[in-house]
């Protein structure tokens, strides 16, 4: 019997989907942005109802890391025993972009509360949680309305690294049970409880099946009844348009290599994008979406929201992002 073919390292297109995913969020806060004066687009606009569609880049995020986390973690090498390190990685790759998107929104609401003559009083019970993710377990607010993402993305790398042994387990059997286990987890959550990762098992586990049939542990047959069972599942616990979503970004992975290099800059700067685009975007449209009347001058401030979060974006990947990764590669697995 023939060896199996190692797995390319590169996956080009996950830069596209994640610059992808990233604009789609923007859009979807830019275009449901509202002030004191009313909404940005009003309800019959067209470009509201598209807008709206564009919360379902999270779930984009949500496939992206199903799959390259264990990928990464089948590249490294990564036994149970290097857990505690790929904690430490993750937390060094991602926690200093957070904590300084916290600071700004910090800055923020300081700002806020002496424009309008309050005394700043910080919550440190709620911004103890919002630093540990925990927010949403002690029933208190996200100072940033991505925050809640982030703390779904932390339970999945917690679980994962849990797990993995088993999805690359010697006796396939136990990679199955260990995936129908996962899947059938987001039955015992509503919508109340979407803070916890197991109601979005199904669309985490159509990447972790984008990483099984890669490294030729699902053939296409498992692989196609996988995702189908995960489309099924995400379509009647989360709802159609986050199904079709699953569906175009697994498929994207496994046929498209395209890329250039727009969509490798975008996909380079999405994590800050993603953490920064209220703070940028939002508050240009809190203070100039009141002075548009016409289609045009709405749609044409739109573009300057994102222009303005995109060139923030990249001085704050440039200022936290890139040490982060640095600091992240230093953290080597036994």
């Amino acid at each position: 019997m023939q060896p199996a073919p190692a797995p390319k390292n590169e996956v080009h297109i996950i830069n596209t989907l994640r610059a992808v995913a990233a604009l789609m969020v923007c859009f979807y806060h830019f275009t449901w942005h509202s002030d004191p004066t009313g909404w940005f687009f009003p309800e019959d606009n067209p470009v509201r109802y598209f807008g709206y569609q564009g919360q379902v880049g999270v779930y984009v995020f949500f496939v992206i890391s199903g799959f390259v986390i264990p990928y990464a973690l089948y590249q490294g090498r990564y036994t149970i025993k290097n857990f505690f390190r790929f904690v430490a990685k993750r937390l060094a790759r991602l926690h200093p972009p957070f904590i300084a998107s916290m600071l700004l929104f910090a800055v923020l609401a300081i700002g806020y509360a002496l424009k309008e003559q309050q005394m700043v009083q910080p919550d440190w019970f709620r911004i103890i949680h919002n630093f540990f993710l925990t927010a949403k377990f002690v029933d208190v607010p996200w100072y940033e309305d991505v925050y809640w993402t982030l703390a779904i993305e932390f339970q999945y790398y917690v679980l994962i690294a849990l797990i993995f042994p088993l999805l690359v387990h010697k006796n396939q059997s136990l990679t199955f049970i260990t995936l129908i286990l996962f899947v059938l987890s987001s039955q015992l959550f509503d919508h109340d409880r979407k803070h916890i990762i197991f109601f979005h098992a199904p669309v985490f586990t159509a990447g972790i099946a984008l990483f099984l049939h890669r490294v030729n542990r699902l053939n296409d047959l498992q692989f196609i009844a996988l995702l189908g069972w995960c489309m099924i599942e995400t379509r009647y616990e989360i709802g159609p348009e986050v199904a079709v979503a699953l569906s175009i970004t697994a498929a994207s992975v496994v046929m498209l290599t395209w890329h250039n290099k727009v969509t490798d800059f975008l996909g380079n700067i999405s994590y800050s994008l993603y953490l920064i685009h209220g703070f940028v975007g939002c508050q240009f449209l809190y203070f100039t979406a009141r002075y548009t009347d016409s289609f045009i001058e709405k749609v044409g401030m739109l573009m300057l929201a994102f222009a303005l979060s995109i060139g923030a974006s990249w001085l704050f990947y440039r200022a936290f992002e890139i040490p982060s990764v640095r600091w992240s590669k230093k953290i080597k697995y036994k």
